[in-house]
Formats: C-alpha cells, sequence, structure tokens
C-alpha cells in the first residue's frame, strides 16, 4: 500500500532501501545452496510504536502525536509496495545475483561476512532539482542505509544520481526487511509567525530511519515514523 498525501504529493524517485537482519543464527560451513532460491515474505515479526519528532527531538505527549497523524495512521508494513506487489518474493538465480518480484532489473550480490550481504541495483537513479520546501534528497537522508550518490549540475538547479543499495544481515535462506513508513510536514512561516506554505508528505521506504535525519528538520518541521521488520525465508 503506498500512502500519499492529501496536501502535496511528494515523489520519491529513490526509494533508498535496506534489509536488515536480527537473527544470530549462523550459516552452517558446509551448507550448500541450490539455485535458482527462491525466498518469501511469512509475515511481520516486529512493529514497533510511532514516535513523532521535531528539531528540538522526540515528542513524548501522544495527544500531540494523533493530532499530528490524523486520518493518516502509520501502519501497514506487510503492503511493501503498491505497485510491485509481488516483491514479497526475491529470487536468487546464483549468489552473486537476485531480483525482487517479477522485476527484471538485477541485483549484484556481495557477501561480506558470514552474516552480512548486500544488493546493488544495476539501474541507475536520479533525483530532480528539489520542488517546495522539500530537499529532493529527503527520502535518501531520512533511510539508514544508502549507496554514494554524486551531484550533477543542471540548468534548473543541481540534481543527483546514484544506485540502490539494500543492505541484509543474516544468511540467504532466513533474513529480515525494514519497513519505514513516515509522515514528513514542512512548513514555512512569515515574521508574524503564520503559516505561508506547507508540504507534507507520507511514504514507505525499504529502510531504517535515520536519527541524524532530525537535523535536517527545520524550526517548524515535524516528522512521524513507524519501523516494522518483516521476515523473509525460504
Amino acid at each position: 500500500m503506498q500512502y500519499k498525501s492529501q496536501l502535496k504529493s511528494f515523489p520519491i524517485l529513490l526509494a533508498a532501501f535496506s534489509l536488515l537482519a536480527c537473527s544470530k543464527k549462523e550459516v552452517p560451513v558446509n551448507e550448500v545452496i541450490s539455485y535458482p532460491l527462491v525466498v518469501r515474505l511469512t509475515g511481520v515479526e516486529d512493529q514497533k510504536s510511532t514516535r513523532l519528532f521535531t528539531k528540538n527531538g522526540e515528542v513524548l505527549d501522544q495527544t500531540a502525536l494523533l493530532r499530528f497523524i490524523g486520518n493518516f495512521p502509520l501502519s501497514d508494513p506487510e503492503g511493501m509496495n503498491a505497485e510491485q506487489e509481488d516483491e514479497d518474493i526475491i529470487t536468487f538465480t546464483n549468489d552473486s545475483t537476485a531480483f525482487f518480484g517479477s522485476s527484471d532489473i538485477p541485483y549484484r550480490v556481495k557477501k561480506n561476512s558470514e552474516l552480512e550481504f548486500g544488493f546493488l541495483s544495476e539501474r541507475l537513479m536520479f533525483f530532480p532539482p528539489a520542488n517546495g520546501l522539500h530537499s529532493q534528497l529527503d527520502a535518501y537522508y531520512i533511510g539508514k542505509y544508502n549507496a554514494p550518490i554524486n551531484a550533477v549540475p543542471s540548468p534548473t538547479g543541481i540534481s543527483y544520481t546514484g544506485t540502490e543499495l539494500r543492505l541484509a544481515f543474516g544468511d540467504y535462506q532466513h533474513f529480515k526487511l525494514p519497513i519505514l513508513i513516515y509522515h514528513l510536514k514542512r512548513l514555512s512561516v512569515d515574521l508574524e509567525g503564520h503559516s505561508q506554505s506547507i508540504d507534507a508528505s507520507i511514504n514507505k521506504l525499504f529502510n531504517e530511519f535515520n536519527p541524524n535525519f532530525i537535523q535536517r528538520l527545520g524550526n517548524n518541521d515535524t516528522i512521524a515514523i513507524q519501523q516494522s521488520y518483516v521476515r523473509f525465508q525460504k
């Protein structure tokens, strides 16, 4: 399920995705995996409470939290992507290549250790110049795990390009995928404190929340997040 703002759509051209598994299970040294290997989403394993932040830190007042999210509760961690509902399947064609859902975009798989490997898309992603109050890199910085990006000058401003990274901790047959749903509202005010314009977005990333993003909030900006984890296994 894809959440959309009722105030102003905030297009995310790069979903800064990541996989994160907390399992301490070790991979048997002599384990032999047969390819193609298909792993499937089996359900929600951990769903955190919704949290609210301003530039000054976390807001613990539940009344303020409920007033902020209004008619847009942050939920549905299994609704992974409204446009690609079959992303609940990941296929490893070998130990170095994987495909998500029915997409024909390959991901290079690099194993860093017994319990860590990463997916790196071969598709070039693009961030256009900022529109309104939102930075074009909001979605990038909200996510904790991301591949490097490069600045590219253009006639309308600075754009950015990069590739999509999904990082996994675990083994090929058992891992967790973090789901981050966020509601970001940026507000501009005049010298007398009156609201001038509001940009709002409600979106989902396959990532963990980056707490350093709070430093990028303006004096009148607010973000609500909910972190969940879904399990994939053979």
